[in-house]
């Protein structure tokens, strides 16, 4: 196994007093324990392939927390996690670990009442998405040397990672509070 695409999710939306815990358990079982255990199914297939890459895929939910996809959100935040402490434990075993960060993408997901979707637009096609997954397994030399975890889509998902990692967090959170009208 050269590559997994390592992709499962559901989003269920509302508040989160509002849903019912059959519907949490269900996103927590999808989002969280189906990619990590995707992965560890995986393992052998990737161990046994020099070189080979395991691709998570996160979400740009997962760079503030988000109102009425707290569950999702939630759920990014661990597949980020789990991307990066795989991306140290599965190197010596020569198997690259990365998240690929999407923000709406014009997918049957984006079809949950989200305000954040809303505001933002849907403007990420599969096709972006299927194109960063092939630029982080045919990473550029710069990549590999800095060794490079995360690929946000989108002009917008950039933009937001990055000002997340340099701005002060109560700025981060009236920007995520405007975009999702909370």
């Amino acid at each position: 196994l050269d590559v997994l695409d390592n992709n499962a999710g559901i989003l269920v939306a509302g508040r989160l007093d509002a849903i019912s815990p059959e519907a949490v358990a269900s996103q927590i079982d999808i989002d969280v324990t189906g990619v990590t255990l995707g992965a560890q199914a995986a393992f052998p297939y990737l161990k046994a392939t020099p070189g080979a890459h395991l691709v998570n895929i996160s979400s740009a939910s997962a760079i503030y927390g988000q109102p009425e996809i707290a569950t999702y959100s939630a759920s990014k935040f661990y597949v980020a996690g789990l991307t990066e402490a795989l991306e140290l434990e599965w190197q010596k075993d020569d198997i690259r670990v990365v998240a690929i960060w999407p923000l709406w993408a014009k997918t049957a997901l984006a079809d949950a009442d989200s305000k954040s979707a809303k505001t933002l637009g849907i403007r990420i096609t599969p096709e972006q998405i299927a194109d960063r997954v092939w630029d982080s397994v045919h990473p550029s030399s710069a990549d590999k040397l800095i060794h490079r975890t995360h690929y946000s889509v989108g002009m917008q998902t950039t933009v937001l990672n990055n000002a997340s990692k340099v701005v002060p967090n109560f700025l981060s959170r009236i920007v995520n509070k405007v975009i999702a009208q909370a």
